[in-house]
């Protein structure tokens, strides 16, 4: 039990150094006149429905996972991908392998074209969701659907937990809600904002942990199957009923969310990486790690990139062999990005570029205070930097870590920027989500 204490305790500063799962509302600061007009949001009403189908179902964990159905209008079988088209940002992480890397490139320099402020919003929630025309929100308790277009608001609903980080596929979104050691995986329907399905997984954490590691996990969605972790689990779910296609039981609770490539799901738990057949849940392979800190593996070829104690290691996805590590004193280094031949590797103020074959050190780029999981293209890498009135957002050259462009804009959120066809998208700590193109 004290090592625990200690593992607890270790993690836990970790997190707080790295700010993470904390956010800080600024005090609104005046940004840069947008183009457009300003579109002032309010909550909009939801359509007529049995109460059931407009509230996540959060009853207590139950003692084998279920699935609820509601009504008969489940959609029809449909192609569902984790990218629902070439100009969506439709996952954490952009894609299963979760390299939040985009093909081609943004024309320089960029400039704020608009502004969208959402009301009872401190942009402390998930990175933004870009599918279907419009970007979903994760807004005080709420999941928003904005129109790309009018800046107007489609429909919402009502959520508890935070850092809920929606998936898109299809005609669906999926979506974890979680509160009080409660939780389910939610599917609604993309136009209407209407819940369609509920799983509740087994169990979640354990106050013989402290209610630490267990959560559960942002969903990932491949071939018509989602995966998710929740309490000693891993799940697979039909993504178009929510059935249980197959079970695997971890050695410890659940510290990652999971990440698929070429047929294998990757997850951690407090002891382990595991690579697991994506059809059949089988182990395939797994790696002892000594510390995770709830960042999924990143997956660039035949290389799977995770935080493994402070430091970074990189394995074979064939075989799990540790092919090398990267360790830096007192920072805790993770994975955010991969494009081509690089690695993007962030601690609390500081972002490396490293070789993806060798892990040898290409370039860094210092802030004072703080920088966010980047975003990148096959050239640039756009992150925010700073803390309060004095934030930024920056684009740097891959290839050597020059300054390409940055724009000062007061108030910037700690959640990464995302990229949706030649536009980025940013969020703010006052409720502000402001979009920034050539």
């Amino acid at each position: 039990m004290e090592g625990f204490k200690q593992r607890l305790g270790m993690i836990f500063a970790v997190l707080v150094a790295l700010g993470a799962l904390a956010y800080v509302a600024w005090r609104p600061q005046a940004g840069p006149a947008a183009s457009l007009p300003t579109q002032q949001l309010h909550p909009t009403a939801q359509p007529a429905a049995p109460a059931s189908t407009q509230q996540p179902l959060l009853q207590p964990t139950a003692a084998a996972p279920t699935t609820t159905a509601l009504g008969d209008d489940l959609l029809g079988p449909v192609s569902l991908n984790s990218i629902s088209g070439p100009d969506d940002w439709a996952m954490e992480g952009f894609n299963p392998s979760r390299t939040r890397s985009i093909n081609g490139t943004l024309l320089l320099p960029l400039e704020q074209r608009r502004e969208v402020r959402l009301s009872n919003d401190v942009g402390t929630g998930s990175p933004l969701t870009i599918a279907h025309g419009m970007m979903l929100v994760e807004s005080q308790h709420h999941l928003r659907a904005i129109d790309l277009d009018s800046g107007t608001e489609r429909w919402n609903f009502p959520l508890v937990g935070v850092y809920i980080s929606p998936a898109v596929a299809g005609k669906y979104v999926f979506v974890r809600s979680e509160a009080d050691n409660k939780g389910q995986m939610l599917a609604l329907d993309v136009n209407t904002g209407k819940q369609l399905w509920a799983f509740t997984p087994k169990q979640l954490s354990s106050p013989d942990n402290g209610y630490f590691g267990g959560h559960l996990t942002s969903p990932v969605v491949v071939d018509g199957t989602i995966f998710i972790g929740a309490g000693l689990e891993v799940y697979a779910l039909d993504a178009n009923t929510g059935a249980l296609r197959w079970t695997f039981a971890t050695k410890d609770y659940i510290s990652s969310s999971a990440t698929v490539s070429q047929g294998r799901v990757y997850i951690s738990d407090f002891r382990y990486l595991y690579a697991l057949d994506q059809q059949r849940g089988t182990v395939v392979w797994s790696h002892p790690t000594t510390l995770s800190i709830y960042f999924s593996p990143v997956v660039a070829g035949q290389t799977v990139l995770l935080n493994d104690g402070e430091g970074l290691s990189a394995l074979d996805a064939v075989s799990g062999k540790q092919l090398w590590t990267a360790n830096l004193p007192n920072q805790a280094l993770i994975p955010g990005a991969v494009s081509g031949s690089r690695v993007f590797v962030k601690s609390v103020s500081t972002l490396y570029a490293l070789d993806l074959a060798s892990g040898k050190q290409l370039w860094h780029f210092d802030d004072r205070n703080f920088i966010s999981l980047p975003a990148v293209t096959s050239d640039q890498v756009f992150f925010v930097k700073g803390a309060g009135a004095d934030t930024a957002i920056v684009a740097l050259d891959a290839a050597n870590g020059q300054s390409a462009w940055s724009q000062q804009v007061a108030s910037l959120a700690t959640s990464a920027p995302v990229i949706a066809g030649k536009t980025i998208y940013l969020r703010t700590g006052d409720g502000r989500v402001l979009s920034f193109w050539h």
